[in-house]
């Protein structure tokens, strides 16, 4: 195989492009090569790579904790308490009886403790 397309697909995947059928023909353009050909060689050279990345991927990351807010309703975790309640919000303005009931829960909640919805909201929910 030309140099040209080792060098080209490699430049190419680098760079995070994505092979796609048009990529690969102004490649095999560019080199003077055969579509079909440079399509081989960039698909060998491709899985050689996942090979080589798949040990590293396979070891355990781990898991940074982001603060989250879980939906009692229906169990959707959320990264701000604010879009929690967005999310409760616009399913009770939509009908949804079971965040309508939670809704109703937690405003009684606030109202007994003297709080807004959303500090209610940000202490109760937040995800273990």
């Amino acid at each position: 195989m030309s140099s040209c397309v080792e060098k080209m697909v490699k430049l190419a995947l680098e760079a995070g492009t994505p092979l796609f059928e048009d990529v690969m023909r102004s490649i095999a353009s560019i080199c003077g090569v055969d579509y079909g050909e440079a399509w081989r060689y960039a698909n060998k050279l491709a899985m050689s790579r996942r090979e080589e990345m798949a040990p590293m991927r396979a070891t355990p990351e781990k898991r940074v904790e982001r603060p989250c807010w879980r939906c009692p309703a229906c169990g959707r975790e959320f990264e701000s308490y604010a879009k929690l309640v967005n999310h409760i919000l616009y399913f009770v303005r939509r009908g949804d009886k079971a965040h309508r009931k939670t809704y109703y829960e937690i405003k009684s909640e606030a109202d007994r403790q003297g709080k807004k919805f959303s500090e209610v909201v940000a202490e109760r929910f937040r995800c273990s």
